[in-house]
């Protein structure tokens, strides 16, 4: 009789339901958890094989004006700030390319601000050093890093640090109508047991006309700006709490986000009400909180108090952004040094009047070929065209970047003062603004003369002084002008093909050249920095290789060596 009872009992429809659901939910739950190992694998994966890889990232104009759009309000405002020309003069975007293995905007945009803005004292860049040697020498720790970072993620449809920065700008909305008619939906839904024939109709009916004016309301369209600024801002908060559970006090980027985050749990609350849960692919409890939102308009209720909690933590917020984005760059800095053929750190002296170099190459060549230099003063390039002049130029100034602001070098060593740095090297003329390139390049020159009267040492990188001009009055303000450029306490480097300049300025410049040699009809190029001015010419030898009429060349160098001789151009008869 017992074993029939419990055979009714197994039997029994509530029994095999709750039995089926309690299935059914553990096997949701293996589900869930065998795909987050999997995807932990994947990521793990993911990071072995990109870590220490050459990337040359190309973005779009609009990429690049959300990535740097916090970093261009401090244009004037910072001291060090690369401008504009100097920034495409080193095609520093892309450079960032180079180096940006960010997981999240926040390392995005404080990758871009650390390369914008050099820093002036060495201080300022050690932790970065240490943060980036820390994550170079534990593997562990900085894949445990990156799975953190990889949940925050990129959210490419604003930039957090100038959304941040603006919230005082957010809209302010009006609650008392959504309250309305959240109330009445809500006292429709009470009366229904008392009056169900008339509840029904009053509940279709708020149904309906709170989820027309959900859509189509203004409020919620001012406010959907925000909605990624918030869900970044939980996602980072989360991360927090990730970081508290791995405990890495140790590092003071992370003991400083879960101090933050225990000071932001009323923003989380709100923000949860006003965005979900965002979770990463969406999700049948954010499907539930979407028509909620719709029907009783509980983010549009809570926006007025959460815009109000935001402006009051907005420096707890930007702490955040940059907590996060340092412990984000620091580990693309370290993939970006493995992926180098050598690397230096740089060391700085503040007193420094020497610029010392070991072999140094510019990091976007792809078979580098490294020169030394220790400048005590102003330099002076000259050299055949195509010799190397300008890829050196770029090369000091870049290393010159680099060191002040990712604390690498690519060089063995790299010894100089924190300086100002300014280049005038690929200067255009301007249809659209109805500037020539001689005007282009007297202005560029002109800031860089303003800044070296400044304090702070200057390191400045020309190209071809003044070359948009005529011969005698090239030389003759050239001359002036890089003597004023080797004001001690700076490092000036120009370039020219004007050889009489080397013998004007031999008393305040260091000349060095670059040369090549013609052999078996073709001329080869060593790309080796030497003392001294250039004795070599090659442009007439490069006519002549690529094609040009025998008569014209050997007319071209007849006349190239009388004028030598005699100091005189010998006119040219008509045809």
């Amino acid at each position: 009789m017992i074993r029939n009872n419990e055979r009714r009992t197994f039997m029994h429809p509530y029994f095999i339901v709750t039995f089926a659901a309690v299935i059914f939910l553990l096997g949701v739950v293996w589900v869930i958890v065998r795909e987050n190992r999997r995807q932990k694998e994947r990521h793990l994966r993911e990071f072995g094989e990109q870590y220490g890889r050459i990337f040359d990232h190309m973005y779009s104009h609009e990429e690049l004006q959300r990535i740097s759009a916090s970093s261009r309000k401090m244009d004037g405002k910072k001291e060090g700030y690369l401008d504009d020309i100097t920034w495409n003069d080193l095609e520093m975007d892309v450079i960032f390319g180079r180096i940006n293995q960010t997981l999240t905007t926040a390392g995005e945009e404080y990758l871009y601000r650390l390369l914008r803005l050099p820093k002036m004292s060495s201080k300022e860049l050690e932790h970065l050093g240490e943060l980036t040697n820390f994550f170079q020498s534990h593997k562990k720790e900085r894949e445990k890093m990156q799975l953190a970072l990889v949940l925050v993620g990129k959210d490419n449809r604003c930039s957090l640090g100038d959304a941040v920065s603006s919230l005082e700008n957010a809209p302010v909305i009006g609650w008392i109508s959504h309250g309305l008619l959240a109330g009445a939906l809500l006292a429709a839904l009470l009366l229904l047991p008392v009056f169900p024939v008339a509840a029904v109709f009053f509940v279709f009916a708020l149904v309906g006309l709170n989820a027309f004016l959900y859509q189509t309301g203004s409020d919620r369209k001012q406010t959907e700006p925000y909605r990624s600024l918030f869900a970044s801002l939980r996602r980072i908060l989360d991360m927090g709490r990730e970081l508290e559970r791995l405990d890495w006090s140790s590092l003071e980027n992370c003991r400083r986000i879960v101090e933050i985050r225990k000071r932001l749990t009323g923003f989380e609350k709100k923000a949860f009400w006003f965005i979900g849960r965002q979770a990463e692919g969406g999700g049948f409890l954010d499907l539930i909180m979407d028509y909620l939102k719709m029907l009783f308009h509980i983010d549009l209720l809570v926006y007025p108090s959460l815009r109000r909690e935001s402006l009051r933590c907005q420096a707890e917020f930007q702490e955040l952004l940059d907590q996060i984005g340092e412990l984000d760059a620091a580990i693309s800095i370290a993939s970006f040094r493995k992926g180098l053929p050598w690397y230096g750190e740089p060391e700085f002296s503040a007193d420094s009047q020497v610029l010392k170099v070991t072999d140094l190459y510019h990091p976007l060549v792809m078979q580098p070929v490294a020169n030394t230099i220790t400048a005590g003063k102003a330099v002076l390039l000259t050299g055949s065209n195509a010799s190397g002049k300008s890829t050196f130029l770029k090369a000091v100034a870049v290393n010159a970047v680099l060191a002040q602001t990712i604390f690498t070098c690519t060089a063995r060593s790299y010894h100089a003062a924190c300086c100002r740095i300014l280049t005038s090297i690929a200067l255009r003329d301007s249809i659209r603004d109805g500037e020539s390139y001689f005007m282009a390049e007297i202005r560029s020159l002109k800031r860089i003369l303003d800044a070296c009267q400044g304090p702070v040492p200057v390191l400045c990188v020309i190209d071809e002084v003044l070359r948009g001009t005529n011969t005698v009055e090239r030389i003759a303000a050239s001359s002036r002008i890089l003597g004023v450029l080797a004001k001690v306490g700076n490092h000036c480097f120009a370039a020219t093909h004007d050889l009489e300049l080397t013998v004007i300025l031999g008393d305040i410049y260091e000349n060095y050249h670059f040369e090549e040699t013609v052999e078996d009809s073709d001329v080869h190029f060593h790309y080796q920095l030497k003392q001294g001015p250039c004795s070599t010419r090659n442009a007439l030898t490069l006519l002549e290789l690529t094609g040009y009429d025998e008569n014209t060349v050997r007319s071209a160098k007849e006349a190239a060596k009388e004028f030598q001789n005699t100091g005189i151009w010998k006119k040219m008869k008509g045809v």
